[in-house]
């Protein structure tokens, strides 16, 4: 295909261009989410195969659950990806691929038995569906180089890259773990440059009736909370949390959304369980005196498309956002 047309592409065109050129213009293809709030890395590739005559396009949602702090497993949850899949697309989890059912599996979970927060049943681990299919590709959820040396990203055949910079943090981190040139240069082959398929942002969002009137006529500002900031210092993490939010809700024309990072509460209980009682009683003020609107949607999107400005910690959110072309802030 010209550079010309490649250019112009979307992200998620991208990746499908690239499964077409390596397995054909026939394909069957499964996407295996497991959290609804990461559908965005998938959605584009998604709406794209439904509406190509070559592609035979399936959605089996996976089973995950949280650790608890002793590592234990407390309750397997499922997902409902209704609102965004139709059914005729939609396979149930223990409908498990046989081998050669498909050309591609499409996974965003790279973890395996390494996520110390949440976990997916052993046999939808990458080294499980490996070898089911032509070819195992991983569209990485985060943005950046954060996680790369997971064991998704080595059973993959395929990584989809969002740029150089994120393949060549993940060939340092290779080599520093013993791996010779020649052999970063093997795995580092398998990294698609594509971009990131959050990037191809949809805004068209069904916002929440409880929202409209709240919203109308006034400047609504977004303020996110992210994991690595609360790990890092909890105190001075709420502080600036809690600093936007009394600035902004003091203003008759301005209205606070604040949207938590959808693991923030599983990841507390299980890094940090003692925080949990702070962060709890900082949350439920702020619900029960209705300082603002609390964000419980499962799509970070609807937010972006009311919010006119963003504050948050350095995060993949905020890359995300910069696409709009809207006003952010780093806290």
């Amino acid at each position: 295909m010209p550079e010309a047309d490649i250019q112009t592409m979307t992200n998620s065109e991208k990746i499908i261009n690239h499964l077409k050129g390596v397995l054909g213009d026939k394909l069957r293809i499964l996407l295996m989410p497991y959290k609804r709030d990461m559908w965005d890395s998938f959605e584009g590739v998604y709406k794209l195969a439904v509406k190509d005559p070559g592609i035979d396009v399936k959605v089996m949602p996976v089973p995950y659950t949280f650790k608890v702090p002793d590592g234990n497993i407390m309750q397997w949850f499922i997902d409902d990806f209704s609102d965004v899949v139709e059914s005729r697309f939609t396979v149930d989890f223990r409908k498990y691929p046989e081998k050669g059912e498909y050309d591609a599996i499409l996974i965003h979970n790279p973890y395996d038995e390494c996520n110390y927060v949440t976990t997916l049943p052993k046999n939808f681990y990458s080294s499980s569906l490996k070898g089911l299919s032509r070819a195992l590709c991983l569209i990485p959820y985060g943005i950046g180089t954060i996680c790369l040396l997971t064991p998704g990203v080595i059973n993959a055949d395929y990584v989809y890259a969002e740029n150089e910079e994120v393949v060549q943090s993940f060939r340092s981190q290779i080599m520093e773990q013993g791996a010779t040139t020649e052999e970063a240069d093997i795995i580092c082959q398998k990294m698609i440059l594509v971009g990131s398929p959050k990037y191809d942002l949809n805004l068209e969002q069904t916002v929440p009736e409880e929202w409209k009137e709240r919203i109308k006529g006034k400047k609504v500002v977004l303020v996110a909370s992210s994991l690595t900031a609360f790990l890092e210092d909890p105190d001075a993490e709420m502080e600036r949390i809690l600093s936007v939010i009394n600035e902004f809700s003091e203003k008759e024309d301005h209205v606070v959304i604040w949207r938590e990072h959808p693991l923030m509460k599983p990841t507390i209980m299980t890094m940090r369980p003692l925080l949990m009682l702070q962060y709890g009683a900082v949350q439920k003020r702020y619900i029960d005196e209705d300082i603002g609107i609390f964000d419980r949607t499962m799509d970070y999107r609807i937010a972006f498309s009311v919010a006119d400005v963003l504050y948050s910690d350095p995060s993949s959110l905020v890359s995300v956002w910069a696409q709009t072309g809207k006003e952010y802030h780093i806290l």
